[in-house]
């Protein structure tokens, strides 16, 4: 999400875009304002994506390391 919240992307669990939504009031901006708006928020969403990527990788390199214990 931009900062201003006008711009919405969203990530698949894929890593790949899905989805961009921008509050019509974003168009009465320049072409520039437009793209620095939709870089933010791309950048934001795929910060968010890579985040939630290493929690999961965590928590299964954790239940691993308990079976390989078990063993």
């Amino acid at each position: 999400m931009s900062e201003d919240e006008s711009v919405q992307v969203t990530i698949g669990s894929n890593g790949l875009v899905e989805r961009i939504k921008m509050d019509p009031r974003v168009m009465r901006g320049g072409p520039e304002e437009v793209a620095g708006l939709a870089r933010d928020a791309m950048r934001n969403a795929q910060q968010d994506w890579f985040r939630q990527l290493a929690q999961v990788k965590a928590a299964h390199a954790s239940e691993a390391r308990k079976v390989e214990e078990r063993l």
